[in-house]
């Protein structure tokens, strides 16, 4: 098994409040998100996308190293097609 920090924030798991902190702050990945308290809950969602990210390299690195998915023609899109994927949204 291989631990993995994030390189700028550090999950706070508290049951169905979980927060997410970074050098300044710690930010709140439960809502009720309203005007006033949104920037708040946006900056803890671009951290947690930016540690999903994180997570997925990692795995890809490991899986590449131990020759397992992913490695030699699996069928499975490189890393610079899932960055170039815009959202519908």
């Amino acid at each position: 098994m291989s631990k993995l920090q994030f390189s700028g924030y550090r999950l706070q798991p508290m049951g169905s409040h979980p927060r997410i902190a970074d050098k300044r702050a710690t930010y709140d990945l439960f809502g009720p998100v309203n005007k006033l308290w949104s920037a708040n809950y946006d900056r803890a969602m671009t951290a947690f996308v930016a540690c999903l990210r994180e997570f997925g390299e990692h795995a890809r690195r490991k899986d590449l190293a131990e020759g397992g998915v992913g490695a030699g023609g699996t069928g499975v899109p490189e890393l610079s097609v899932w960055r170039g994927a815009r959202s519908s949204c």
